[in-house]
């Protein structure tokens, strides 16, 4: 999923659903889809890959898709659970190096144990490590770093903020319950 934000309307985002459904394996099919399917009505500020699952699950369409958009001139901004070296089974930030601008990544809490009530990761007592790693090597990669927690009931926002200075990332807390 897409959210973009064009130039004349900072505050709302228009979302769509892109689906791919070609042989990606296939890089001259690939590009020539991309270019003609997909090309931009008209400059985009920024676009942003977020919900309905993890982006990073399709790193393949999410960094041929990112590296068009940067060469007609779009920021890129994703938003992704930092759990995207578990599901590829290697380090992924190396990848994203020039083709995103902003990664924003669900820190959700700061006990491991919590993380994975929270989370119901697959990857269980991996995950949560495995994330503050993600959120070190993104760092070193990508321009603007942010975690993110929601600003739930036995949720320590402090201690979730230590570890985001800590890391040297911005931090923010989304609301609870506010949809939309």
């Amino acid at each position: 999923m897409f959210a973009f934000r064009f130039p004349d309307d900072e505050f709302h985002l228009l979302r769509y659903v892109l689906l791919f459904q070609i042989p990606l394996h296939d890089a001259k099919h690939r590009d020539a889809h991309y270019e003609r399917r997909h090309d931009l009505p008209r400059q985009v500020d920024e676009v942003v890959f977020c919900g309905f699952g993890e982006s990073t699950e399709r790193m393949d369409v999410l960094t041929a898709v990112a590296g068009y958009l940067k060469s007609k001139g779009s920021k890129v901004r994703l938003d992704t659970n930092g759990l995207g070296d578990l599901i590829n089974g290697r380090s992924i930030c190396e990848e994203l190096k020039g083709l995103i601008d902003t990664i924003c990544i669900s820190l959700n809490t700061n006990i491991e144990e919590e993380y994975q009530k929270l989370c119901n990761s697959e990857f269980d007592g991996k995950a949560y490590p495995s994330l503050i790693s993600f959120i070190k090597k993104a760092k070193d990669n990508i321009p603007d770093v942010m975690v993110s927690i929601v600003g739930m009931p036995k949720i320590d926002v402090e201690a979730c903020r230590k570890i985001a200075d800590e890391l040297g990332v911005r931090f923010r807390v989304r609301e609870y319950n506010n949809v939309g």
